[in-house]
């Protein structure tokens, strides 16, 4: 049960209030993480049954061989995978509570739910992954074991005419709202970080993803948005003074966010930035992306996604014949993205349909009309649509990533300069089973000819 906690004295929590100023590079305090070079997602293990009951989308022991694949189709590639739907029934379920694992999820091996869920974080290490989980701190369910303590200490959004606000239906139930600044003053919040970091190895992983947490006023407590506003950065620093970064469901100047949250939240899935925005501010201090194409919510990159890279989350492909999109997906958007966030971006030309985006090193990216991507770096040719040939830098120095969402035939492509003298090519095949070896190939003129099937991508290493 939810103990009451005595107001939280100065002296308990001091911490920064003040928000940066907006025209901020670096975030306030080191990133315990690069996330503009690390592959950021979402894996739901379960989802709640309207009514009662749990539904598990993937195991444990799925999840952790969905794992293994990725970091071979990734050759190894930093990684950070949150759980979404760990605890309780499931995705949704019983919030603001989060101090229980999903029992579903216990394998027969383990003793319980727990220990099963300890398991997956240690064992995905090993594959280049960190382990993290998704919660929420806005939303609130009458079936929660929190519901009537937070009913009685006032610490759900109440509306003009007293009554307590209602958000929207998820997994059959009606939502409510958590104030956060009540909430924050009186020490609740507190307490819920406290005991989620003691049941979870959260300071271990150094990363936590909090969803849907959109700030709004608390009408029936006189609280205005800029209070809310300044609650939801306490809490941020809070995190990050255990050594745990914060990263979000949504960030840019439509979501009411910008810019209260630069230099506090380095990642968010889903970037709403304007291209003057991604100017302002680099990929070091604020990076993200948009679901898969393939994904539950079909959506596409927007043009400044496009123009400087666009990540994805992930979530939707974890279902079966959905996770074969998952090599075009990180080819076609990972790759590029972590290419172009290894230089400075220096101009944008961006109407509504097509444009422009320049960096340092001679790098360039064009979109056109149509959608078509081009990516040239001093009129090298590193992507053309969905056809790439970049650097894969986190494994190497010099190794490159060549991959044909249709396929082509003897299609010629310029060398990087520190490849000069290279006169044969090792080929490898990447599939989620690992490389396969193929055929070496030999150069001419600082240019190699490749044939690529639909869908493949081989990895290029220059012979020793």
């Amino acid at each position: 049960m939810f103990d009451p906690l005595r107001k939280a004295s100065l002296a308990t929590f001091v911490t920064l209030t003040l928000a940066l100023p907006a025209q901020t590079t670096t975030p306030e305090r080191p990133w315990i993480h690069h996330y503009d070079q690390t592959l950021t997602m979402k894996m739901n293990l379960a989802t709640k049954i309207s009514g009662g009951g749990t539904h598990i989308e993937t195991t444990l022991d799925q999840a952790l061989n969905y794992v293994k694949q990725m970091d071979a189709l990734t050759l190894g590639i930093p990684k950070i995978l949150y759980l979404v739907g760990w605890q309780y029934d499931g995705h949704d379920s019983k919030y603001p509570a989060f101090f229980e694992v999903n029992a579903a999820l216990k394998r027969p091996q383990d003793a319980t739910a727990l220990d099963s869920l300890k398991w997956f974080m240690q064992a995905a290490k090993q594959y280049h992954t960190t382990i993290s989980v998704h919660i929420n701190l806005r939303d609130a369910y009458p079936s929660s074991p929190l519901w009537d303590f937070y009913v009685k200490h006032d610490l759900i959004q109440r509306g003009a005419d007293g009554q307590l606000a209602k958000g929207s239906i998820w997994g059959g139930e009606v939502s409510y709202r958590v104030c956060f600044t009540k909430e924050w003053d009186e020490g609740y919040t507190q307490q819920r970080i406290d005991k989620l970091l003691k049941l979870l190895p959260l300071e271990e992983a150094g990363t936590v993803q909090i969803d849907a947490y959109y700030p709004t006023p608390c009408v029936g407590q006189h609280v205005s948005l800029e209070q809310e506003q300044e609650a939801q950065r306490k809490v941020y620093r809070y995190f990050r003074d255990r050594n745990i970064d914060v990263t979000g469901e949504k960030q840019g100047s439509e979501q009411g966010h910008w810019p209260s949250l630069v230099g506090l939240e380095p990642m968010a899935f889903w970037l709403a930035e304007t291209p003057k925005e991604y100017l302002q501010y680099p990929a070091s201090l604020l990076t993200g992306g948009t679901a898969a194409k393939g994904g539950k919510d079909h959506e596409e990159v927007d043009l400044p996604g496009k123009l400087f890279g666009s990540s994805f989350m992930a979530e939707g492909l974890f279902n079966g014949k959905s996770f074969l999109r998952f090599k075009h997906e990180f080819c076609t958007l990972t790759l590029p993205w972590y290419f172009l966030n290894q230089h400075k971006r220096l101009t944008v030309d961006a109407k509504s349909d097509s444009g422009t985006a320049t960096f340092d090193d001679g790098v360039q990216t064009r979109v056109d009309a149509t959608g078509h991507i081009t990516i040239t770096q001093n009129n090298r040719t590193l992507r053309d649509g969905d056809d790439i040939l970049i650097p894969a830098n986190w494994i190497k120095a010099r190794a490159l990533i060549a991959y044909s969402a249709d396929g082509y035939k003897e299609k010629s492509w310029d060398l990087p300069p520190d490849w000069t003298g290279v006169s044969k090519i090792e080929i490898q095949e990447i599939t989620a089973s690992g490389l396969h070896s193929m055929p070496a190939i030999a150069t001419a003129n600082g240019k190699v000819v490749l044939n690529l099937a639909p869908d493949q991508a081989l990895l290029l290493s220059p012979t020793e």
